[in-house]
Formats: structure tokens, C-alpha cells, sequence
């Protein structure tokens, strides 16, 4: 006894019992695939890691206790009936509490929480399905719309692109044989002429205004045919969905459609009534910035004048008053930006909150639930962002708008310079058959634009050969007579010429010679193409106008030799 009562107290937790009175051992877990134990409980199911055991809060409602290791008294049978009935309540109320989705346990160490929506067996279904899914299959599918995703990025910008230099490439050649080979070039240096607008910078025209008109107008074309496709997919199903009274007060099917119609309508009249101005102000920036370019051209191209005269202040001044129509111009440009991007950013803003407000009396009456709402907030989103393409892209259309006026006004310019020239310069015909002459002028009359009166039913025939020499005081027209004879200036007669394999043998050389910038073979063989004259031909040339100089110098070097 006396070792019995020094044992030390050991810590026992009662076993359970069935209703026979004998032990019942409750089943470990199942095990999934990877080791770890899975427990179901109703509507949830609970799957972690094995770690080590730890030790369970005592309760009193459970049969833990320090229990004595000496012998109890026997209890009445009666007791333990009791007890057995006590234990087979609990066990049927808690087998209630399962089946009905009661007491969700948390999952303890590295739990993780599994919450799957459906009855016991349905539970049992889907882990079943989990499990003879092969798990190579999912990740096939996610790597399959990983690729599809970004061939389609990837491709998009790069069909663009193409799209964008074939338009491109077709204006650009479109609009320069119109401008150089009608000769409506001529008219940038031929007087004034009634009826005839002015031809003001063509390199920003050809350059420049035709790459902004390509790319806005691709942009705005982009964006509108992702607008009417979600219009045609997300109307029915917005006008299906509108709530059957308007603001919860009358019947009317499909109002919410209609709502946003007049809504997106009205927000655009306002964006185009304060961003009107912003065209013209674009079409002015694009002058003024043109007008700066040119005049520092001029410069890089008379560096030698502005050198001789010390002519660098006055210069610096003239690009200074240019450049401040620039300044002026921006300063207008950003007031009109500044009036629209308020009512953009208040637009968008309110974008956000008016369909709760609108759909609010249907929402609190009982006539659309929360997930209704939610639908309609989603669908009517899309359709608003739909409707207020324009609203989003005003600044571009204003800029494609400025470049479409830019170029429309240069094409009717060259179309109707082209055919001015035709009509007031003189008739380039070829030498009949039995003329032997070169060059044979008939009836030539000049006119200078003030009315001046130089060459009346000039005559001059030059033979294969000869050399005729105009002699003249200063100012009686000797180069403007020439001129008229190249067709470079206005003029009225005729002039033949000869003429050598479908081309005039014939080369007018004006006062101040050009030789285009690029290589030795092509600066000798201008104005004719460069593969029209071999190297042989080139290297003869250079050694019979006595340019000795160039004779060690590769043909293919490329430099300015006209300076």
C-alpha cells in the first residue's frame, strides 16, 4: 500500500465506449496521394500534414483527468447504464451537428482549409474526380493559354505595324509622284499665281503629316471597331437584363440601355463643344513648327553667306520670332486641354457613380437582388466604355483631323498646281523628222508678275554643235529666257527638241547648280539614274572635265559634293 500511495499520479484519458460497453476505436483518416491524412466534415473538408502530435486542451466535458492508480469502489450497474445513455446522446447529437454542416474545426500545424459547396456525397465525388485527374493535364492547358496569349500580343502590334508602312508606303509614293513628276514643284520658286494656293513645306508634309495621319487614323479605326463589337455583343444582354421598371417607378423594358445612350451622347457633345478649337490649333502648331524647320534650313544651307556678311545676331533673331509663334501656339493648345481634361476626368468620375444611383430604387425595392446588380453593373460598364470611345480618343481624333486637313489641302494644291503648269508653260514637243536642229523655239513671250512685258515671238534655233551666246544688259531677261525654255518659268510659245532613245538629249544648266547629296557614281551621273553609266563611263567623265582630284576616290563614298 505504501508503494501504491507513493506512485506519482499519471495522466489517463478515459476510453470510449460503445452501447455494448466495449472499447470503440475510431478509424484513422484515409490518406491522399502525397501522404497526408484528409478529414471530411459535412460541407467542409480538411487536409494537412503530419507533425507532431500535441496535446489537446483538457475539458471538462471530456473524460480527462488525474485519475489515482489505486482500485476504485465498484459503481451501481445503474451508473453505468446512465452513463452508457449520457455517451449515446452525445454520440447522435453530434452525428446531427455533421450531417447538417455545424462546427467547422480549424485546421491545426500546416492545415489548410478546403471549403467544398455540397452534400457529403457530392464531396466524395469531387475528391474522387481530383484524384484520377491527371495532374500534367492542367498544367498543359494553362501552358497552351500562355502561348495563345502572347502569340496574340505578339502579333497584333506586328500586323499593325505591317498595316501601318503599307499605307504608309502607298500615300507617301501616291502623293510624291503627284507632286514631282506633274512638276507642281515648280511652283514653289514661279511668282504668285491667282487661284493656285501656295505649296508651304512639303518635306513635313511627306514626312511627318503623312506618319500622324497613318498612325492616328489606324488608332481611331482600331478603337471604334472595338467599340461596335462590344456593342453588338453586350447590347441584347444589357436590354435583357434592365430591370423592368426605370428608376423604379414605371414599366419600361430596356430603359437602362437607353439611359446610357442618351448619357454617353451627352457627355460627347460636351467634350466636342470645348475641344472644337483644339483642331485648328493642332493644324497651326504643325505650321509654325514646320515654318521654324525651314528657317533653320536656310541657315545650314547659306552658312557661307551668313558667314561673309556676320549676319549671326540678325539670324538669331529671325528664328527667335519664329520659334515665339510656336510658344504662342502651345499656350492656347494647353487652355483648350486644360477645359477638356476637366470634363473628362469629372466624366470618368461620375461613370463610377451614376449607375449605383441609377439602379438604387430598383435595388432597395426589392426588384433586383445583389448578384443582379452586380450583372447589370458589369454589362452596363462595358457598354459605357463602348459609347464613350469618342470621349476617350477626342485628343487623337483632333490630331488626325489637323494632319487629314494638312495633307487634303496639300493634294488639292499639287492637283491644281499640276494642272496650272500645263497651261502656262511652253510645249516641250520633239524635233520633226526632217528638222535637224537641237533646240528650236517659236513665238516666245514672257511676262513678268508685275506685268512686264520681256521676250514677245522670240525665235532661237541652236544646231547639234553650235554655241550661241545671249548678249543683254543687266536685267533684259537673258535667264528668265532660258528658264521659259526649260519650262521652269511662265511662258507661251513652243519649243522642240531633240529627242534620244524616248528622252530630250538636251540639259538646261541653271545659275545655281544642285548635285544631290549621296555617292561619287550617283553625284556624276545626275540627273540621270546612276546604273544607267558604268564605272569606266564615271572615271572618263571625271578625266575629261579635269576633276583629277576625284580619280583615287571610290566611287561608292557617299558625301555632300555639291557643297
Amino acid at each position: 500500500q505504501a508503494s501504491r500511495r507513493s506512485a506519482p499520479l499519471r495522466r489517463h484519458r478515459a476510453p470510449r465506449r460503445g452501447a455494448a460497453g466495449r472499447r470503440r476505436r475510431r478509424p484513422p483518416p484515409p490518406r491522399v496521394a502525397d501522404g497526408r491524412r484528409r478529414h471530411g466534415f459535412g460541407l467542409c473538408a480538411i487536409v494537412w500534414r503530419r507533425s507532431p502530435p500535441r496535446r489537446r486542451r483538457r475539458s471538462a466535458q471530456r473524460h480527462d483527468e488525474w485519475r489515482d492508480p489505486r482500485p476504485r469502489p465498484a459503481r451501481h450497474e445503474g451508473a453505468h447504464a446512465g452513463e452508457r445513455a449520457d455517451g449515446q446522446r452525445q454520440q447522435q447529437e453530434q452525428h446531427r451537428r455533421r450531417g447538417e454542416g455545424g462546427e467547422r474545426e480549424q485546421a491545426r500545424d500546416e492545415g489548410l482549409v478546403v471549403h467544398v459547396c455540397g452534400a457529403h456525397a457530392g464531396r466524395r465525388r469531387l475528391v474522387r474526380h481530383l484524384r484520377e485527374r491527371p495532374p500534367s493535364l492542367g498544367m498543359a492547358v494553362f501552358a497552351l493559354m500562355a502561348v495563345v496569349m502572347i502569340l496574340s500580343s505578339t502579333y497584333s502590334e506586328y500586323v499593325t505595324s505591317i498595316l501601318l508602312i503599307r499605307w504608309r508606303t502607298s500615300l507617301t509614293r501616291s502623293l510624291q509622284e503627284r507632286w514631282l513628276l506633274s512638276r507642281a514643284f515648280c511652283l514653289q520658286h514661279f511668282p504668285p499665281l491667282e487661284g493656285v494656293p501656295a505649296l508651304d513645306n512639303p518635306d513635313q508634309r511627306l514626312q511627318q503629316d503623312i506618319d500622324g495621319f497613318v498612325t492616328n487614323a489606324l488608332g481611331v479605326f482600331f478603337g471604334i471597331l472595338g467599340s461596335v463589337g462590344s456593342l453588338v455583343v453586350f447590347t441584347p444582354l444589357l436590354f435583357k437584363q434592365s430591370p423592368p421598371y426605370a428608376f423604379g417607378v414605371f414599366y419600361c423594358p430596356g430603359w437602362l440601355l437607353y439611359f446610357t445612350a442618351f448619357y454617353s451622347l451627352l457627355g460627347s457633345c460636351i467634350s466636342h463643344g470645348l475641344g472644337k478649337y483644339l483642331v485648328p490649333l493642332s493644324y497651326l502648331r504643325e505650321q509654325t513648327e514646320a515654318d521654324y524647320r525651314h528657317a533653320a534650313v536656310q541657315v545650314r544651307d547659306h552658312t557661307e553667306s551668313v558667314a561673309m556678311y556676320h549676319s549671326e545676331m540678325v539670324e538669331h533673331m529671325r528664328l527667335t520670332a519664329v520659334f515665339s509663334r510656336i510658344q504662342r501656339v502651345a499656350w492656347e493648345k494647353m487652355r483648350f486641354d486644360k477645359h477638356l481634361n476637366f470634363f473628362r476626368n469629372f466624366f470618368y468620375l461620375a461613370n463610377d457613380v451614376v449607375p449605383f444611383c441609377v439602379l438604387a430604387a430598383n435595388y432597395f425595392k426589392g426588384q433586383i437582388s445583389l448578384g443582379e446588380l452586380m450583372q447589370i453593373l458589369n454589362t452596363l460598364g462595358r457598354i459605357q466604355d463602348a459609347l464613350n470611345n469618342f470621349i476617350d480618343s477626342y485628343p487623337q481624333i483632333t490630331a488626325a483631323r489637323a494632319t487629314t486637313d494638312r495633307l487634303w489641302g496639300f493634294w488639292q494644291a499639287v492637283d491644281i498646281g499640276a494642272a496650272k503648269i500645263k497651261t502656262i508653260t511652253v510645249a516641250r514637243e520633239p524635233t520633226s523628222v526632217d528638222g535637224t536642229a537641237s533646240l528650236c523655239a517659236r513665238n516666245i513671250r514672257v511676262e513678268l508678275p508685275g506685268g512686264r512685258l520681256l521676250w514677245d515671238n522670240a525665235d532661237l534655233v541652236v544646231q547639234p554643235g553650235e554655241r550661241v551666246l545671249l548678249l543683254g544688259r543687266d536685267g533684259c531677261g537673258k535667264s528668265v529666257f532660258l528658264r521659259a525654255l526649260g519650262a521652269a518659268w511662265p511662258a507661251v510659245g513652243a519649243v522642240q527638241l531633240r529627242e534620244n532613245k524616248g528622252q530630250f538629249d538636251v540639259l538646261f544648266v541653271p545659275q545655281k547648280p544642285f548635285v544631290p547629296a549621296g555617292s561619287l557614281h550617283g553625284a556624276v551621273s545626275y540627273p540621270e539614274e546612276s546604273d544607267k553609266y558604268t564605272d569606266d563611263a564615271v572615271r572618263e567623265a571625271l578625266r575629261a572635265t579635269g576633276l583629277r582630284s576625284l580619280e583615287d576616290v571610290p566611287l561608292s563614298q557617299e558625301a555632300n559634293w555639291g557643297l
